[in-house]
């Protein structure tokens, strides 16, 4: 027996019908038809709700029962208001009269009908109808090809609405003022640029254990009425303020979010910090992925570290090619690239990526902006088989087909001889503090700017080798000495052979890099 599920339901918008409102002593008239298929399929004992509908400024609900435990036998029908917010009911009352109908299929006028006397609907009374209205036997004459046909017309004969008085919150106005303020911030942000914010120390030791410890137990601030605050966003502080006075937060981008949190958890104050994280996840996409991943690490979040990682496996196919791959942090593309689960339909790409963000430099991005999206330049110097004299030029985006041009495709793999590494690590160093000024200082998420060579063996280690194609190891990969002489690569070229040459013995190889990655199933809630 199947359950009855929304798409079996065929439903009628509901109407409205009469003339005059409340206020003029009229009666407004609503009705809604419910078609319900496969009735055979229907469970019993169990409450069918149709969708809700509008009627009289509020949202309904029809409701049904095909037997209930004090009449097995019996078809029982109902109509509810529904609460969508919690409280939205209190202080309304209807006064509702209620016919419901069995409308008969096979013989049309022969409708059963039963009406309801007036009833009060208010939130402690938000449903009502009828236990009984006919018995499951004698329902056969209104059944057609296993379908039957619902209706409930209702009428509003008298509608009181006594709405809770808005009460404003008292500490609005307080919200840095320094209108009886006992305590003062001296915020300086990260380029030295400081403001003063007026707060109470009672408020504050009473919305967080830091503040709490900081004002009560005897610590340096407890003594003082102005305490510093350094590397500290000032538009995060004041909405830090503005929630503990209102128990109101805004956030309005993911710069927002990322200074908040980090002033949230700073100071203990869980509601803005869960907050802050689900903005994250509501705003997840590809171009911010790896930077919400990384914060969800850096602050222990692990509804929000899964919500990426199951994002980053269903679309990794297309993060391979994203520019905003390439900004990653070596850790959070680790996490991503040893996940079994992933969908990716070549292990290859996955090793052109790594190469690919080994050789990102992050002065491709802010001293040219007309190539921070098309080229990115190769921070490396070039091999013997290139001229020395000039530098590799690498797209940002590989041929989408590995098969198609494979001749072409081994000048985006050169990562280039480390003899000059030193020194032009440190001229991009150079380059990056030059551009600083320049770049956009609320950009999210900010491209990584670590040693990428240091971070590219624990990458490598996570790329599946064995399951490649052996003239694709042999000549993108074994072919390229600086990739051979990374630590730990030899072991990892030499897994992939000993695979390929002993396939009949696959457990020889006792690594998860001999197997295919799983393909992820995207779950619907």
């Amino acid at each position: 027996m199947a359950h009855l599920t929304l798409n079996k339901y065929n439903c009628n918008e509901p109407t409205q019908s009469g003339q005059g409102g409340n206020t003029l002593g009229g009666v407004l008239t609503y009705s809604y038809r419910w078609k319900i298929t496969n009735w055979s399929e229907v469970q019993p004992f169990m409450e069918h709700t149709s969708p809700s509908f509008g009627a009289d400024g509020l949202q309904w609900v029809f409701k049904f029962y095909k037997g209930r435990q004090k009449n097995p036998q019996a078809l029982s029908l109902y109509l509810g208001i529904l609460e969508t917010t919690p409280g939205c009911l209190r202080g309304i009352r209807k006064k509702v009269g209620i016919i419901f109908v069995l409308e008969n299929l096979r013989t049309r006028g022969m409708d059963f009908g039963k009406m309801e006397l007036p009833v009060w609907f208010c939130d402690k009374h938000s449903t009502w109808g009828e236990e009984n209205l006919m018995s499951l036997e004698e329902m056969d004459r209104f059944i057609s090809n296993d379908t039957i046909s619902l209706l409930v017309k209702f009428e509003i004969h008298e509608s009181i609405i006594d709405a809770q008085p808005i009460i404003n919150n008292p500490f609005d106005k307080l919200v840095n003022s320094p209108r009886f303020s006992d305590i003062k911030f001296r915020v300086i942000d990260s380029k030295s640029r400081e403001k003063l914010f007026y707060a109470h120390k009672g408020i504050l030791a009473s919305s967080s254990s830091v503040f709490e410890a900081m004002l009560t137990n005897g610590m340096k601030e407890t003594f003082e009425d102005e305490i510093q605050l350094c590397q500290t966003n000032h538009s995060a502080f004041l909405s830090l303020l503005k929630f503990i006075y209102t128990f109101k937060v805004n956030i309005t981008s993911l710069c927002d979010a990322e200074n908040l949190l980090a002033l949230a958890d700073r100071f203990a104050i869980v509601p803005v910090r869960e907050e802050c994280l689900r903005y994250f996840r509501l705003e997840l996409n590809y171009d911010n992925v790896w930077g919400i991943w990384a914060i969800a690490e850096k602050y222990s979040c692990t509804k929000t570290s899964t919500t990426c990682r199951d994002f980053v496996a269903l679309n990794l196919d297309t993060l391979l090619d994203k520019q905003s791959t390439l900004h990653a942090d070596p850790n959070i593309l680790r996490l991503a690239l040893e996940n079994d689960e992933a969908n990716s339909n070549s292990e290859e790409k996955i090793y052109e990526l790594v190469v690919r963000w080994a050789n990102y430099s992050y002065s491709s991005d802010t001293s040219s902006p007309k190539n921070s999206t098309n080229t990115q330049v190769d921070s490396l110097s070039t091999t013997s088989s290139q001229s020395s004299s000039s530098t590799a030029s690498m797209p940002s985006e590989l041929p989408e087909s590995l098969n198609e041009n494979l001749e072409d495709s081994i000048n985006y793999l050169i990562i280039t001889d480390n003899s000059d590494t030193g020194t032009l690590n440190e001229l991009n160093k150079e380059i990056d503090v030059e551009n600083d000024e320049e770049y956009d200082i609320d950009k999210f998420p900010k491209p990584w700017r670590g040693d990428r060579l240091a971070a590219l063996p624990s990458l490598l280690n996570c790329v599946r080798f064995p399951i490649m194609k052996k003239q694709y190891i042999c000549e993108k990969v074994d072919g390229n000495p600086t990739i051979m002489a990374t630590d730990g690569m030899k072991d990892l070229v030499i897994e992939a052979y000993r695979h390929h040459l002993m396939l009949e013995l696959p457990s020889s190889v006792a690594s998860n890099r001999v197997n295919h990655r799983r393909r992820k199933m995207k779950i619907i809630d």
